[in-house]
């Protein structure tokens, strides 16, 4: 499946340019990111609509409408604020291995085998 702008769009209401932001709010269980409570999709995604971004719906939290969402929002601030800086992929990482190293070349390996290779066994 290509997760292109219009996937994006059509299954979060967001543009891609904000799904850090609303990963941010919302948590992924899958990789243990709590995000704030009471912020599902359709409430991250209204807020980004109406916001703009993470960084701008910290900045107005008073203008959020609804109470819960509100204090929710104030309370998980530092921790909405550190999930963005692990959930967003910047270039400054580099990769160690050539880009031909990486692919596969249809081998099966055994796990054993690959914990050896990386020194975890």
């Amino acid at each position: 499946m290509l997760c292109d702008v219009d996937f994006i769009q059509n299954k979060f209401g967001i543009a891609p340019e904000v799904y850090e932001d609303f990963k941010s709010l919302t948590g992924d269980k899958a990789d243990n990111i709590k995000g704030a409570d009471k912020v599902g999709l359709k409430t991250a995604a209204k807020l980004l609509n109406q916001f703009g971004n993470l960084e701008n719906i910290l900045g107005n939290v008073e203008q959020i409408e609804k109470p819960s969402i509100r204090k929710s929002i104030m309370e998980s601030k530092d921790r909405l604020q550190k999930n963005y800086q692990i959930i967003k992929l910047t270039d400054r990482a580099e990769i160690p291995f050539m880009l031909e190293e990486l692919k596969c070349n249809g081998e099966r390996l055994k796990t054993n085998d690959v914990l050896v290779n990386i020194g975890l066994k």
